[in-house]
């Protein structure tokens, strides 16, 4: 099975994704495959109030986290304040580190509180 797709939130610019995209074997045939970093941000990007379930990606964020460049996805997702929740998720499971050189007015702290 292939996945087209059409557009990709917070990736405005195709070419420089496909640009940025390995060419891969995929069932005997030759196709770009684009960086795990834009599908990420994409897939942040497109949580909103009415789509903000975290498990899919959550899976995906756990399974590649040390392929991924989360500094490239925090800088191309910082509008989002979905996927800023989503990140300091990753961060208080202890997925991804904390990036204090990254947070600024644009990153609000974000402290979990437990019961534990």
């Amino acid at each position: 099975m292939i996945d087209l797709i059409w557009e990709l939130e917070g990736c405005e610019d195709t070419d420089a994704v496909l640009a940025r995209a390995e060419q891969l074997s995929v069932e005997a045939l030759r196709m770009p495959v684009i960086a795990l970093e834009d599908v990420m941000t994409s897939k942040l990007c497109a949580f909103d109030a009415h789509a903000l379930d975290f498990a899919p990606a959550l899976l995906v964020a756990r399974s590649l986290r040390e392929q991924i460049d989360w500094s490239s996805v925090r800088r191309r997702t910082v509008r989002s304040p979905y996927a800023r929740g989503f990140l300091a998720l990753l961060e208080a499971l202890g997925v991804i580190a904390s990036q204090p050189g990254d947070r600024g007015e644009q990153h609000p702290q974000v402290r979990v509180v437990s019961d534990g």
